[in-house]
């Protein structure tokens, strides 16, 4: 399937513009794999978070050498809190890639995709920026970007 237009046809030949199935479908790898790595992002942090969470429960984080002017509890409280907040930022990328998908709320669907090009915040580091520049490349092409304007033009 031909995302982009012929450059050698004719501009008076009239073309028709794409269904939204094509535009669904078109939309549909770019968030897959946003919810995909969001969601391994989410497993690691919550393993980290149980770690963590051992760590301290079973005093173990009594032998760590913690960072100057700061105890060992505050550094696992801070991991944990640093966590929680990574955490949600990729549960907003998964619900900004349900609304990619399915072509609706251009705003949350933007703000996803900013988030995972964003290194910290994305999950596979290189992976979800890749995956973030493709996801940014199908949204920003004129069908898709209209095709949200009539999704939300509907909506009540």
């Amino acid at each position: 399937m031909s995302y982009a237009p012929n450059p050698f046809r004719d501009p008076s030949e009239k073309t028709a513009p794409p269904s939204r199935a094509a535009l669904l479908e078109r939309v549909r790898g770019p968030a897959w794999a946003l919810m995909i790595t969001s969601g391994i992002w989410i497993v690691a942090l919550l393993v980290a978070a149980a770690f963590s969470l051992g760590l301290l429960a079973t005093g173990m984080a009594a032998q760590m050498r913690p960072p100057p002017g700061m105890t060992k509890e505050t550094q696992i409280v801070i991991r944990l809190l640093f966590g929680v907040v990574l955490m949600a930022t990729s549960a907003l990328t998964i619900f900004g890639a349900y609304c990619l998908m399915t072509l609706k709320h251009r705003a949350l669907a933007v703000t996803a995709i900013i988030l995972s090009l964003v290194p910290c915040t994305s999950a596979c580091y290189v992976v979800g920026i890749g995956i973030g520049v493709w996801a940014l490349v199908v949204i920003l092409q004129p069908e898709v970007w209209a095709a949200f304007e009539e999704s939300e033009s509907i909506a009540p």
